[in-house]
């Protein structure tokens, strides 16, 4: 005689043990590493970024302050050659001695 077949099904125990076992600590430590490295990585770049605005900041406030002062003499020029065509453009005056000579003919 044969094994006998049932046709009966099993059930699934009411809940299966979990697979999602806690990782070890040595993979948790190197994730946490990894996001040190990555937060300094970024912390870096964030200085140099902060370091080449602060030199491109110190270098606008130097053209700045050269155009002001090239400025400043092209107003002067501006005033000395407007002196200059005012006292050109000043009718002579004759000089006259206070004396008088008539002339007879």
């Amino acid at each position: 005689m044969g094994p006998e077949i049932s046709s009966s099904t099993q059930t699934l125990p009411p809940r299966l043990p979990s697979t999602n076992y806690p990782k070890p600590k040595n993979t948790d430590n190197q994730g946490a590493i990894q996001k040190v490295r990555q937060a300094q990585a970024e912390q870096q770049r964030a200085a140099q970024n902060l370091s080449a605005a602060q030199s491109a900041a110190q270098e606008s406030q130097n053209n700045l302050r050269t155009a002001q002062s090239e400025e400043r003499q092209a107003t002067d020029k501006v005033s000395l050659a407007q002196a200059e065509q005012r006292k050109n453009n000043q009718p002579e005056q004759t000089q006259t001695t206070g004396k008088n000579i008539n002339v007879m003919a």
